[in-house]
């Protein structure tokens, strides 16, 4: 019996192939579990759409603020073309 997954990255099924037959290692990313609570999250991605659209008018200096407050915090934003996405660091 062979085994298909979906593949985000080719974006269509794929037979599973073990490295090690008959061994087979799975590596699943699942939620990040982090104290923090997702209303924290809301509040955060408030901003960071509040920044994107200060960009998209050219209001550099408060869109800076926004960054600087969020890097304060220890979230990482990144701005890839017209959007903006964020994560926290990891402790230290």
């Amino acid at each position: 019996m062979s085994v298909r997954l979906w593949t985000t990255l080719t974006r269509r099924k794929e037979a599973l192939e073990p490295i090690d037959p008959p061994r087979l290692r799975l590596f699943v990313c699942g939620p990040t579990v982090s104290p923090e609570t997702s209303e924290d999250d809301a509040r955060v991605t408030a901003d960071v759409e509040r920044r994107t659209r200060l960009r998209r008018e050219r209001r550099f200096a408060e869109a800076d603020e926004i960054r600087q407050r969020l890097g304060e915090q220890r979230i990482v934003v990144e701005d890839t073309g017209a959007l903006s996405r964020w994560y926290r660091e990891a402790p230290a």
